[in-house]
């Protein structure tokens, strides 16, 4: 096991290809150098990744970290999303947990969002802090995208490539209505108007994410990272009063539109926001997914007419110093992979 170098990149995609899939995102160079080379708070660069090697050099297990900030005690620090963890299936005798705590030395706490169910036991022996996130599940096409994720289930997975473009509305415009906007490159304006909703929504609150202008463009608008559209209630008078943001991107033999962010003053404009993002999932996607740490925005999402959808994957605090049982984590999916299907598409 050491940490990812450049020159290894071409086995680590072959790896990839393998386990992911063809046309996975994780199996793109763009995955690696957005992750790693333009990252503004990854400092170490591609060695934040750790791999496993046999003896022929070939990458036989990889887990990869996103660098960002979250306030604890007041204090900004370094909060990292330990994800896609995987292992080569005849290499699994240890090596998950050795690339898992090997990737947490030096962090004083880290996000461990969506871990699949075979891996939760290796958390809990662990004793990691479990959060208690809702997943939510709405399909737009009924007929089509249940029978599109039963097709890749038992047909194609590992065999056929993942589709790798995705239809979105030309002009963006008519799925606007009076409130509400919707627009893939933000103006400068429009990225501070987000930044100051942002800042002031997490008010430094316990492990809540630390906003900058930099990190914000890095996260949802690089030409690398994956593509994000904006839907803003109160552009069209100037003043963002709300927004989401919605990523749309392939996944499990379906097109899914996920909702990655969402600050809101009120329950109306979350039914906005979510009404504008629903039309656009129609038109491109199959299915709409959400996730949510916060019990104001979880009841926001309830009372529009999402259902917390099941078996619900498990996400998990790593910290040296022990939590206060009750801090609530605000962590949303913004702080961990959620959307990065969007890096491997193209939208048309």
């Amino acid at each position: 096991m050491i940490p990812f170098e450049a020159r290894y990149i071409p086995a680590y995609l072959s790896f990839a290809k393998k386990h992911f899939g063809e046309g996975s995102y994780q199996s793109t160079p763009a995955y690696l150098l957005w992750l790693y080379e333009h990252n503004p708070w990854a400092t170490r660069g591609y060695r934040s990744c750790l791999i496993g090697l046999n003896a022929r050099e070939e990458v036989i297990g990889c887990v990869h970290k996103m660098y960002q900030r979250c306030w604890r005690d007041g204090e900004a620090v370094l909060f990292p999303a330990i994800h896609n963890l995987a292992v080569r299936k005849n290499y699994r005798t240890g090596l998950g947990s050795l690339l898992l705590l090997s990737s947490l030395g030096g962090e004083e706490i880290a996000f461990m969002p969506g871990v699949a169910r075979h891996q939760t036991q290796m958390y809990e022996r662990l004793k990691f802090r479990e959060l208690k996130p809702r997943w939510y599940r709405s399909p737009v096409r009924p007929l089509r995208g249940p029978y599109r994720v039963l097709r890749h289930k038992f047909f194609s997975y590992g065999k056929s490539p993942i589709p790798r473009t995705v239809r979105i509305p030309t002009a963006l415009s008519d799925i606007d209505e009076k409130e509400v906007r919707c627009v893939i490159h933000p103006s400068d304006e429009d990225l501070s108007s987000l930044l100051s909703l942002l800042q002031s929504a997490g008010a430094k609150g316990p492990l809540s994410p630390v906003w900058t202008l930099d990190w914000l463009k890095w996260r949802f608008f690089h030409p690398k990272g994956p593509k994000h559209i904006l839907i803003a209630e109160g552009m069209a008078k100037g003043a963002i009063r709300g927004f989401g943001l919605l990523s749309v991107g392939p996944h499990r033999g379906a097109i899914v539109a996920r909702l990655v962010h969402v600050t809101a003053p009120q329950s109306e404009s979350v039914r906005r926001i979510l009404g504008a993002a629903k039309r656009i999932a129609r038109r491109s996607g199959d299915f709409m997914l959400g996730y949510s740490n916060d019990p104001q925005l979880q009841r926001w999402f309830e009372e529009t007419g999402w259902h917390p959808s099941g078996p619900q994957p498990r996400s998990y605090i790593f910290s040296k110093k022990k939590l206060s049982a009750e801090i609530q984590c605000r962590v949303g999916p913004e702080s961990g992979d959620f959307g990065f299907e969007a890096i491997s598409t193209e939208w048309n």
